[in-house]
C-alpha cells in the first residue's frame, strides 16, 4: 500500500524547526566555551534526527544537507576533530542552509519544490569531518526562497520598508506539552461542572416563581436569564469539543508499525502475510491510542503463532500461500469498532475445551454444555493457552488476559470474537472515541443522585416485588433465563431507604465482567455525557 507522505510534512516541519533551534543553540554555546560533552551529543542526535525523519519522506536534499552536518558532528563528538571559528562558520552555515530548506518545504508542502543540495557546501562539510581544514569562506550563497508570481501592480502608499528584507512566516501549528493538554481538559471538566450548577439554579428559580405567582418582571427576567444559560451551554460544549480534538491522534500511528511488525513476525517463523489497513485515519484519544498498542501487539502475535498455517498447509488446504490480515476501524457515533481479522484455521473450539477441563476451569458436564461464546471466553483466561509449545511468540498464556483487562477494565470497551474453522477469526474492539467523556445514566437512591456509566448498563427493568425469590441468603429475580442477583442500592451504600413504590422496583441490571447484578434504585432522570476529572 502506497503511503501519502504528505500528511507527515507538517509534523516533520515541525519537529526539524525544534532541532534546528537546538543545533542554533548548541553552536553558540560552542562558540563561547561554554559547552559540554552533553551539548555535542545533543547537537549529533538533532542532525541525526533530522537525517533519519528526512530520508524517511525521501527528502533528498534534506537528507543529503543533514548527512553531511552530522559527519562533522559526529568527528566533535569521537573528539577526532576539534572546534575551531573557522569550523563553527561552516558548520552554522550547514544549519542555515537546512533551516532555508525547511522554511521552502513548509511554503509549498511539496519536496519536489526543493532544489538540489548545495554541492559545494556538502563536499566542504564532508572534506572537514575528515580533518581537512575549512576554506576561506566564500560569498554565502544565496538564499533559498519559494518563487511566486509577481502581484499585478497597485497604487500603494509610499512606505520605508525594505522590499527585498526578508520575511519570516509564522507557523501553523504550535507545539504544545501533553501535560498542559491534559490540564485544559480537566478545567473545562470543572467549566462544565460549574455550568451543570448554574443550570440547576435556573431550576430553583422556576420552582421559586410558581410558588410566588406570576409576576411580569420577575418573569421576563427569568426568561432571559434561561437564554443567557442555554447560549453559554451552547458555548461551553463547543469549546469542550474543540479541546477535546486537540488530543486526538489517528490510528496509523498503531496499524501501520503494527502491521509491518506482523509481516516481520511471520518472515521469521516461515510463514507468509500480507495485510490490508482501511480507517486508519480515524482518530482516537491520545489516551486510547497509548493504551491499545499492547492489545494490538498480543493479537497480531497470537494470530502469526497460532492462526496462520505454513504456506504448504495452506496449500494444501486450496488457500493461497500467503496469508491475509485485516485491520480495520470505523466509526459509530462515539464510538469506534476495531477488527483484526485473519484468514487462518479458527479457534479450536474442542482444545479450548479439553484443555479448560484439565485445567479444571470446567468440569466435564459443564464442557460439554456450554456454549461456544462461553467457550471462546476462555481464551481470555490467565495462563491459558492450548499450544503445546512455548515459542518466542506464544504459547505461556500470557497475552490474552492483558487484552481483555485493557479494553474492558482500562478503555471502558467491549471485545466480541467470531471464529470459523478452517475459515478464520476476527476479533472485534468496540471503543469510545475518548475517556474524557462518559456516557452516564443518572438514578436516584436515598435520597443522593448518582451515576452508572452507561457501558456497564445491561438493561433497566420495573418488576413486582412477587418477582422477587429468595436463592440462599440473597434475593435474585430471573432475567433472561438467568438467574441475578438483587440489591437495594440505598442498602449497598447505606443510605436512608425509600417508601415503596405502588409502580412496583426499579432495577438497574449491570453487568461486570461476565456477572451481572441488579440493583434497586428510587428513581431515573436522564442519559448525559459526563466529563471524567
Amino acid at each position: 500500500m502506497a503511503i501519502d507522505i504528505t500528511k507527515f510534512i507538517t509534523r516533520f516541519v515541525d519537529e526539524a524547526r525544534e532541532h534546528l533551534t537546538q543545533l542554533n543553540d548548541g553552536l553558540a554555546a560552542l562558540a563561547s566555551g561554554h559547552s559540554s560533552r552533553q551539548d555535542i551529543d545533543q547537537l549529533f542526535r538533532s542532525a541525526h534526527t533530522i537525517k533519519g525523519s528526512s530520508r524517511m519522506l525521501k527528502l533528498t536534499t534534506i537528507t543529503e544537507t543533514a548527512h553531511a552536518l552530522e559527519d562533522v558532528l559526529g568527528a566533535l563528538r569521537s573528539e577526532t576533530l576539534s572546534y575551531d571559528p573557522a569550523l563553527g562558520k561552516l558548520v552554522q552555515r550547514g544549519v542555515d542552509a537546512l533551516s532555508q530548506l525547511v522554511d521552502l518545504l513548509a511554503q509549498t508542502a511539496d519536496p519536489a519544490q526543493l532544489p538540489a543540495a548545495d554541492a559545494d557546501l556538502c563536499a566542504a562539510l564532508t572534506a572537514a569531518a575528515s580533518g581537512a581544514p575549512p576554506a576561506t569562506e566564500q560569498s554565502p550563497p544565496p538564499a533559498v526562497v519559494a518563487a511566486a508570481p509577481a502581484p499585478a501592480p497597485a497604487p500603494v502608499a509610499e512606505s520605508t520598508a525594505d522590499p527585498d528584507a526578508p520575511r519570516f512566516a509564522s507557523a501553523e501549528t504550535v507545539r504544545v506539552r501533553i501535560e498542559q493538554l491534559d490540564l485544559l481538559i480537566k478545567l473545562m471538566g470543572e467549566v462544565i461542572a460549574s455550568h451543570d450548577q448554574l443550570h440547576q439554579r435556573l431550576v430553583e428559580i422556576r420552582i421559586l416563581e410558581s410558588s410566588l405567582g406570576q409576576h411580569g418582571a420577575l418573569t421576563a427576567w427569568i426568561k432571559r436569564l434561561r437564554h443567557d444559560v442555554q447560549t453559554q451551554e451552547t458555548l461551553i460544549h463547543q469549546l469542550h469539543e474543540r479541546a477535546l480534538t486537540l488530543r486526538m491522534l489517528p490510528l496509523s500511528l498503531i496499524f501501520e508499525p503494527a502491521a509491518r511488525m506482523a509481516r516481520e513476525l511471520a518472515r521469521s517463523v516461515g510463514k507468509e502475510l500480507h495485510c490490508q489497513i482501511s480507517g486508519a485515519t480515524i482518530e482516537l484519544d491520545r489516551q486510547l491510542i497509548e493504551s491499545l498498542s499492547d492489545p494490538i501487539v498480543h493479537l497480531l502475535r497470537n494470530a502469526v503463532d497460532h492462526a496462520f498455517e505454513p504456506p504448504d498447509q495452506r496449500q494444501a488446504a486450496n488457500k493461497p500461500t500467503a496469508g491475509q490480515l485485516m485491520l480495520s476501524a470505523h466509526q459509530d457515533g462515539g464510538w469506534v469498532s476495531l477488527a483484526i481479522r485473519d484468514d487462518g484455521r479458527g479457534i479450536d473450539l474442542a482444545a479450548v475445551r479439553d484443555k479448560a477441563v484439565r485445567r479444571g476451569l470446567l468440569t466435564a458436564e459443564q464442557a460439554a454444555t456450554a456454549s461456544e461464546r462461553e467457550i471462546i471466553d476462555l481464551i481470555f483466561e490467565p495462563g491459558f493457552s492450548t499450544s503445546a509449545l512455548i515459542t518466542d511468540l506464544s504459547g505461556r498464556g500470557v497475552g490474552m488476559d492483558v487484552v481483555k483487562s485493557t479494553v474492558i477494565d482500562t478503555l471502558q470497551g467491549t471485545i466480541q470474537v467470531e471464529t470459523h474453522s478452517g475459515a478464520g477469526t476476527t476479533f472485534t474492539l468496540r471503543l469510545p472515541v475518548s475517556l474524557a467523556v462518559l456516557r452516564v445514566l443518572l438514578i436516584e437512591s436515598g435520597g443522593q443522585l448518582l451515576g452508572f456509566m452507561a457501558p456497564h448498563v445491561a438493561e433497566l427493568l420495573r418488576v413486582s416485588p412477587t418477582a422477587l425469590m429468595a436463592i440462599g441468603e440473597r434475593s435474585a429475580v430471573i432475567v433472561r433465563n438467568e438467574f441475578v442477583p438483587v440489591i437495594a442500592l440505598a442498602e449497598l451504600l447505606g443510605l436512608e431507604a425509600a417508601a415503596p413504590n405502588q409502580h412496583g422496583l426499579l432495577l438497574v441490571v449491570l453487568r461486570v465482567r461476565h456477572e451481572k447484578i441488579a440493583l434497586v434504585v428510587d428513581a431515573l432522570y436522564d442519559e448525559r455525557d459526563m466529563i471524567v476529572k
